[in-house]
């Protein structure tokens, strides 16, 4: 573990700049943070401080992913005509999350804010182990992989005390990598650091908290807690291409006797690993598969009840007859795409 500087004497803050980089000051200390997996699973088991990178007291993160100077901005956004508006409404975290109740903790999840970092499976899925926190080695457990979680999509609450148990951490930001999938994940912002809109608006403070750096997310908050590309760029035009390009899935799913289609996000590591899985399936079958990409398509998403990517519905003449959803932080494998289309 690298030793940070005394949060009490640091006053940094992130500045989302308008179509650009994130402005960070304050002298907020830079690291890569690694997620270390156990043998052949991609389960993690700790995080890595591999490197603390060189900084002067303010400098500029990417944030369209295209910089050749990563994780610093070279003023590429410029060039590539980057649209990095802002969509999220900033709903406080206590609205945007669903509770389970242990007889030891309470489990809060705002599942939008996944990060994908899978800490939440070690030693067993926290969602099923938070009923069974009054053994002791649970409890620490849950505990210890709430803490490792870090875009705050996970809270426990000590009931005795009626407090949150959160992780002591300086201000710092990570730079995560997941070398077991062969990804570069978000942001880390550690600490509570004051995040600020491009209008100056102040997104809420938490202790911990994940921001996009490819320049892909479309989801409010997921992976990219506060930022993503907008779906404004081109305004109605865009609008209404959307909408069509949403009636004609429509309509492929109602005119084939059986579909299987996969829903998939472009930004999403699992989808990434998983879209070749089933093209290679798709090609002894083309009639009979469809792949969705739903990064503009959060409709058909409402529609389907579709909240992990990625996810593989088999329909019949419109009808959803099964459906093979991810695990969250794990995805999808060959074995169950083909246990699936076997039935």
């Amino acid at each position: 573990m690298v030793e940070e500087k005394d949060p009490s004497k640091q006053n940094g803050k992130i500045q989302v700049t308008r179509n650009g980089p994130y402005k960070v000051s304050g002298n907020i200390p830079l690291y890569r943070m690694i997620i270390k997996c156990d043998g052949s699973t991609n389960i993690p088991s700790e995080w890595l401080f591999a490197e603390k990178l060189k900084t002067k007291q303010s400098y500029l993160l990417c944030r369209c992913g295209q910089s050749n100077t990563k994780p610093f901005c070279d003023g590429t956004h410029f060039r590539i005509n980057f649209n990095g508006t802002e969509t999220s409404d900033n709903i406080p975290y206590e609205k945007m999350a669903e509770q389970i109740d242990g007889p030891q903790l309470t489990l809060k999840d705002a599942k939008i804010l996944c990060a994908s970092a899978r800490f939440c499976h070690r030693g067993g899925d926290i969602w099923d182990q938070i009923s069974h926190t009054d053994e002791p080695k649970i409890k620490d457990n849950c505990m210890q992989n709430e803490s490792d979680c870090p875009s705050g999509r996970l809270v426990v609450i000590d009931k005795t005390t009626g407090k949150p148990i959160e992780p002591q951490l300086n201000q710092a930001i990570g730079l995560i990598e997941d070398p077991a999938i062969g990804v570069s994940g978000p942001l880390w912002v550690r600490g509570g650091i004051p995040i600020y809109s491009a209008n100056g608006k102040l997104y809420e403070i938490r202790n911990r908290v994940t921001l996009c750096r490819c320049g892909k997310s479309t989801n409010h908050f997921a992976i990219a807690a506060i930022t993503q590309k907008s779906t404004k760029r081109k305004g109605r035009n865009k609008m209404e291409k959307k909408n069509q390009e949403q009636e004609d899935i429509e309509e492929i799913l109602k005119s084939k006797p059986k579909l299987y289609a996969l829903f998939y996000a472009s930004w999403c590591p699992h989808s990434q690993r998983f879209l070749p899985i089933f093209k290679e399936y798709a090609k002894s079958n083309p009639d009979e598969c469809l792949t969705v990409m739903i990064d503009f398509k959060t409709d058909l998403c409402e529609k389907y009840s579709i909240e992990y990517y990625p996810t593989v519905l088999l329909f019949k003449k419109g009808k959803v007859q099964k459906r093979l959803d991810a695990t969250p932080g794990l995805g999808l494998t060959k074995a169950q795409l083909l246990e699936l289309t076997s039935n």
